[in-house]
Order: C-alpha cells, then structure tokens, then sequence
C-alpha cells in the first residue's frame, strides 16, 4: 500500500470508528428515553434489533453491488437521525422509529464494515478497530438516555455531524462516491471442500451467537456497582480491538487459542473475584475481529454480504436471550467456561476455511 493510501485508509478508519461510536451512542439514547419505555417497549426493542442486525445481511448484498460505501454509510447516520426525531416527536410512534433507526444503523455499518474490509486486505486489526467503539457509545448512550429520561438534540446533532464528516472526507480524498468494491459474487473461496467450508461457516455463525448470548446474559453479581460496569465495558471494547492486532502479531489460530484457553480459566473464578471477570471478558471478546475476517476472506467478493451474515448471528444470540431466558443453574463463570471452550473449538473448525495470505503468521 502507498503512503498516500495508507495516510486516507488511516483517516477513514478513524472517521467510521468515531462515527460508530455516535451511530450506537445515539441509538442507545433512544433505546432508554421515556419516548421508547412504554408498552410497547418490548415489541420496540425486537424490531430495533432485528432491523439494525439481522437486516445488515440483505442491505449488505446491495451496499456491495450498488459500491457508494461511504454514501451507504452517511445515508444511514440520517436516518438514525430521523428515526430519534421521530420518537421525540410522538410518543406513539415508537415502533417506526425502532424501525428507522435500525435500519439507518444497519446502513452505517455496511457502509463502513466494507470501506474497511476493502482495504485491510490480511489484517484484522483495522476490524477490530471500527467495531469495538460501538460498545462503548452503547453503554454511554444507555446511561445518558436514562439520566436524561427524554431525547435531547445531542444525538441527532452528532449523526448530522457525522453525515458531513464522512462524505466530506470522501470527497476531498477521492473526488468521487464511487468505492473499490470487488464485482459482487457469492462464490466461495476456501482451501477446502465445499462440504467442509459449509460447516465452517456454521461454525463461525454459531461462536457469534454464542458470544452475543454470552454478553446479553451476562449476570455477574458485582457488575451492579458501577466502577464494576464500567471496567467491563472497557475490558470489552479492549478486546475487541485488541484481538485483531494480536492476530495480525501472532497468527490467528494461535492468538484464538491463547485467548479462549485463558478466558476459560478466568471464568472459573468470575462469580466471586471481579477482576478475573473482567479479565475474562476481555480474552473472550477477542474472537470478534477473527470471526469477522474470517468469514470475509471466505466470501472474498460479497464483504458485505458476510459482515451481515454474522450480524444475522448477533440478533439470534440476542433472540436466545428471550426465547431462552438464562436460568443458572449453576454459576454465570461456569457457563462462561464451557462457552470459551466451544468458542475455541468451533473458530478453529471455522477458520481451517480460510486461505492463508502469503504474509500470515500461520
């Protein structure tokens, strides 16, 4: 990569981070005001999630064909934007706001997931990057939409400033809203049989199902004093940003292992000592960057296409936590064991599917 590109690769990637941090910031905003806490409240939150992940999949396949990525993107901040107006404007429109607003996010990630994935080519570093300060805008946006109890104009300024922002940087840089997107196609591009490819998608599917239930359900008792929570919100955020550099470092295969084998054994003594919950967290969100570039690099000419396919495995971990509402039997950390456990058998399943690029660690 040129210099020239690497310094605009650097800007976008700071531009769509900064931009998910607000994107998710605002939609936390809206998730917890007094406009969304009605009896609808529920039936709001499914199809908020259900548009903003499980949609990604389809409106994926169109961000790849159409190859306006950075366009997607700022059309998505809009329509957040929107879908918070909305709400504050009527009460009793809460349903279609949950609508708009996922769907807006649904865009602003597409569009950046694949800007990001078009140029990051070997590494998932920059993934990680891009996704982890969505959990934080997430946690702050929940917390201040509940200190405030109604929307306030900050989080539609701040999706107009991102609109701006990103097609802004897009065309100073390139004079064009035209993206780099590789004709679409849904071929498969694995080392092995198609068969065994299949199952290692599958697997891929189900360490992101998994990893969203774990985090949904997660039931520390001491995460209620808020010193707690905000330590696991950063061991998050780390770890998914984290992961995809060490990856990059070490070798997939080997970080995915080192860090699931760890955070099994700090799960053991989660429930009683915060500070190997946090810890553990952190190791455990770190397959979020390898699961991601994964299944990228298997479907090498439909990025977006995958990056929704596994967002589709977000919404159905978030669908388990009410279809099947955790009852511990036994201890959160012993689940949170036998969970890395599984987690690491199945991203090593999925990732035997991968080509190794010539300058891989592996």
């Amino acid at each position: 990569m040129t210099e020239n590109l690497m310094h605009a690769f650097r800007g976008k990637l700071a531009i769509y981070s900064l931009a998910h941090f607000c994107v998710d910031f605002a939609c936390g905003c809206l998730c917890t005001s007094k406009y969304w806490i009605s009896t609808d409240g529920m039936l709001a939150v499914i199809l908020y999630n259900f548009f903003a992940f499980a949609c990604q999949m389809p409106i994926g396949i169109l961000a790849d064909k159409w190859n306006r990525n950075a366009l997607v993107s700022g059309i998505g901040c809009l329509i957040v934007a929107l879908g918070v107006a909305i709400a504050a404007i009527d009460l009793h429109l809460v349903l279609i706001a949950a609508v708009v607003a996922g769907i807006g996010n649904a865009m602003f990630h597409m569009g950046g997931g694949i800007d990001v994935l078009n140029v990051s080519g070997a590494k998932s570093g920059p993934l990680g990057i891009f996704v982890s300060p969505g959990a934080l805008g997430l946690f702050l946006g929940i917390a201040y939409g509940q200190t405030q109890g109604f929307i306030t104009l900050l989080p539609i300024a701040l999706m107009l400033i991102c609109t701006c922002i990103i097609l802004g940087y897009q065309m100073r840089r390139e004079r064009t809203f035209t993206s780099h997107n590789v004709p679409l196609s849904f071929r498969i591009t694995s080392g092995i049989g198609k068969l065994l490819t299949l199952g290692a998608i599958a697997s891929l599917f189900i360490v992101v199902t998994l990893r969203s239930y774990m985090g949904l359900s997660q039931s520390f008792e001491w995460k209620s004093e808020w010193h707690w929570g905000a330590f696991l919100i950063t061991a998050l955020v780390l770890g998914k940003a984290l992961g995809g550099i060490l990856s990059d470092k070490f070798g997939m295969r080997k970080t995915a292992c080192a860090t699931l084998t760890i955070a099994a054994l700090l799960y053991a003594f989660s429930d009683n000592h915060p500070i190997a919950g946090v810890l553990a967290v952190f190791c455990f969100n770190m397959t979020m960057p390898m699961t991601l570039w994964a299944l990228s690099q298997i479907f090498a000419q439909a990025k977006g296409f995958a990056f929704g396919t596994l967002t589709c495995a977000l919404f159905m971990g978030f669908m388990g936590t009410i279809l099947i509402p955790p009852i511990w039997s036994f201890t959160y950390g012993w689940f949170g064991m036998i969970a890395s456990i599984l987690s690491g058998i199945l991203l090593i399943l999925g990732l035997a599917a991968v080509r190794k690029p010539a300058n891989s660690q592996e």
